[in-house]
């Protein structure tokens, strides 16, 4: 029996146990770290839209829609938190005054505006 063979355009190779299997490579155009933002969008798409999945993963673009993603709600999230924190008054002032209650309230307001963020962006 020949080791490889061609089908449809499709190359197949013999395994020990005598099956022919599709040679078929998923190569990635890039290869971006992926934030926590990338990593949530990864874990929503596998879940709720692999048809999406298999074909960024097919296109080799799963990696740079990740970083994309990453990056773009990155950015969103902290415009929120910055336009919150300006109309709550969390400033500077704040800060010197009492650490404590700024970091908690700059706490809550970055919990807030990723669940904002997050719920506009992956939940559609």
């Amino acid at each position: 029996m020949e080791k490889t063979m061609v089908e449809n355009g499709i190359r197949y190779y013999l395994a020990e146990d005598g099956m022919y299997y599709p040679s078929i490579s998923f190569s990635q155009d890039t290869d971006y770290s992926i934030g926590k933002y990338g990593i949530m969008a990864a874990e929503h798409i596998m879940e709720h839209d692999r048809a999406r999945y298999f074909r960024l993963i097919r296109e080799g673009r799963w990696n740079s829609y990740l970083h994309e993603i990453d990056m773009e709600i990155g950015n969103w999230v902290e415009k929120t938190v910055e336009r919150i924190k300006e109309k709550e008054e969390i400033d500077e002032r704040m800060k010197v005054e009492n650490p404590l209650e700024w970091v908690q309230r700059v706490n809550t307001v970055r919990m807030m505006a990723e669940d904002v963020v997050l719920e506009q962006t992956l939940r559609k």
